[in-house]
């Protein structure tokens, strides 16, 4: 197909797709393709911006609760929900950060949903806000032995986040009943 000024379309559209992956593959992490088999370089360019979507920082951190109300309920007490407030010093790899956790929770026979924030606080005193996003905790019907993910995605910061944008995972682990300690992990991707 040839333009108007007998310009071939293909360069052209070389041109278009190698930027729409890049931003394909920020937005959307994988599985971003192109249907054209012409285009020289994209996997390379799309490989590169996949990478880049590796986590910017790993922070490893064991909470415990430093308040919490929680409710039984249910003709067994199979419903308990409330919420908890989580505080732990955590590190990086090479920083101390600490972390808080505000969630309410709504379980049944000890595995259900959660939401709620986290908060980063750096030693520079910046901090970064994340909303927790499809929060599900699985665990034994006594609520221990409980595993947990969510995803995560900035809501602003301080300091040297203060124009953060990003996203995250968290996952975590529970030995004990509902409301103890939680070894958490964070995957965050920061810009």
């Amino acid at each position: 197909m040839q333009l108007s000024s007998n310009v071939p379309i293909t360069p052209i559209r070389n041109l278009l797709i190698v930027p729409l992956l890049a931003v394909c593959a920020l937005a959307f992490g994988a599985g971003c393709s192109s249907d054209s088999s012409s285009v020289s370089g994209t996997d390379s360019v799309a490989s590169t911006t996949i990478a880049s979507s590796a986590p910017t920082q790993t922070i490893t951190v064991l909470t415990t609760s430093a308040q919490k109300i929680l409710h039984t309920a249910g003709a067994s007490g199979e419903h308990i929900y409330g919420w908890n407030h989580l505080v732990g010093d955590g590190t990086d790899g090479t920083d101390t950060v600490n972390v808080e956790m505000l969630t309410t929770v709504n379980y049944t026979n000890g595995s259900g949903s959660f939401v709620g924030v986290f908060t980063f606080t750096y030693p520079d005193g910046s901090t970064l806000g994340f909303d927790i996003r499809n929060g599900t905790a699985v665990a034994a019907s006594d609520t221990t032995d409980a595993t947990f993910h969510s995803d995560l995605v900035v809501i602003a910061g301080t300091g040297a986040y203060a124009t953060a944008t990003g996203t995250g995972t968290f996952d975590g682990s529970r030995k004990d009943a509902l409301g103890g300690a939680v070894e958490m992990t964070f995957a965050l991707r920061i810009s």
